[in-house]
């Protein structure tokens, strides 16, 4: 019986099987590339991690904290009277603007302002929170983060914790300011317009 299987003809025939090359065969003798040294000149940054740094929200975050809050985060330019979020879960989202304003409406209504340096959502007194609707109010430059990735740079890092929970902490604590006839730089919650 073993004898028959041995003589029996392959299931794949010779021509359906690709030829295989070897690679020393290839060429003359190869030549070892020796690892490359780079420089002590100044590391091109990407536009992502520029921005987190420049906005001067994140001082006090290391070079590796940046580059944690950068990959956790995407980087969004949002132009005036733009629509950033509909009906959005605040616990699942974060919004935080570096430039410019974004104007944003609560689910039970209560209009507020975002204001560089301040955020919402899954941190803070946003825990509770349901929806939230977002517009631009200037042109703005933002960083939004699923819970997950921002939560995960969270536990990674008590400083990029410490950051993200600085800038949602104002939500809840602050009164609110009644009669406020237009928007502020400053974080306020106005009134709503109803």
């Amino acid at each position: 019986m073993l004898a028959a299987l041995i003589r029996s003809k392959p299931a794949v025939t010779l021509s359906s099987v690709p030829p295989v090359t070897s690679s020393a065969d290839v060429g003359g003798p190869k030549r070892v590339r020796r690892p490359r040294r780079f420089g002590l000149g100044r590391r091109r940054s990407d536009e992502k991690v520029e921005a987190i740094v420049l906005s001067g929200w994140f001082l006090g975050l290391r070079r590796a904290e940046v580059d944690l809050l950068a990959r956790s985060a995407e980087l969004v330019d949002v132009p005036a009277g733009d629509v950033v979020a509909i009906d959005a879960d605040a616990r699942r989202w974060w919004w935080m603007p570096l430039d410019g304003r974004l104007r944003a409406t609560a689910a039970d209504g209560s209009d507020f302002v975002l204001a560089p340096g301040r955020g919402c959502g899954v941190a803070g007194g946003w825990r509770e929170e349901a929806r939230v609707t977002i517009t631009s109010v200037d042109e703005t430059r933002l960083l939004v983060a699923d819970r997950r990735h921002l939560l995960g740079a969270m536990d990674a890092s008590a400083a990029v914790a410490s950051a993200v929970e600085r800038s949602v902490a104002w939500a809840r604590d602050r009164p609110v300011r009644r009669g406020t006839p237009h928007l502020v730089a400053e974080t306020a919650v106005l009134p709503s317009p109803a």
